[in-house]
């Protein structure tokens, strides 16, 4: 059984405080993707909600085992939204990506894919621990970098994404 929480931190664009970064839980709360999305903020919304849908879309549609890989492929998925996303803009040159945690679980393990940028840690015990280091890359995942990990989950684990 997992305890899930999910928020985000107001930006403060101008005299607006608005969402930057999109928490989505998606496979009836089995999986999550967090968006942060690079660009100016007034495609914030159009472009987390382009990466988030390509990513729950693709993890859904997958079938069989390998929730790892269909979780990479996701990501995959994502980094074309955005370049769809860019070709239909009436300004080309606006440079658009975004970092991305995608999380699928099953059974006692959870599957993590992240973006080069993002950041996830796990804290087991009294140990907290940076997963998935991906420095001196850069952000995105058009741009950047991904890894994924398979991790298995104890009771008492606190993973922040």
């Amino acid at each position: 059984m997992l305890d899930v929480a999910h928020g985000s931190t107001p930006a403060q664009v101008r005299s607006t405080v608005i969402e930057k970064d999109m928490v989505r839980p998606f496979a009836g709360g089995r999986g999550w993707v967090v968006v942060n999305p690079l660009c100016p903020p007034r495609m914030w919304s159009s472009l987390s909600d382009a990466v988030a849908r390509a990513f729950e879309g693709t993890v859904l549609a997958g079938e069989g085992p390998g929730d790892a890989m269909r979780v990479q492929r996701a990501v995959g998925a994502s980094a074309q939204a955005i370049v769809r996303l860019q070709s239909a803009l009436v300004e080309p040159n606006l440079p658009l990506d975004a970092q991305l945690v995608g999380v699928l679980g099953h059974d006692s393990v959870l599957d993590i894919a992240i973006s080069s940028g993002m950041r996830v840690f796990r804290a087991r015990g009294a140990e907290p621990k940076r997963l998935l280091n991906n420095a001196q890359r850069t952000p995105g995942i058009v741009r950047g970098g991904l890894l994924v990990s398979t991790e298995r989950l104890q009771r008492g684990d606190l993973y922040v994404l």
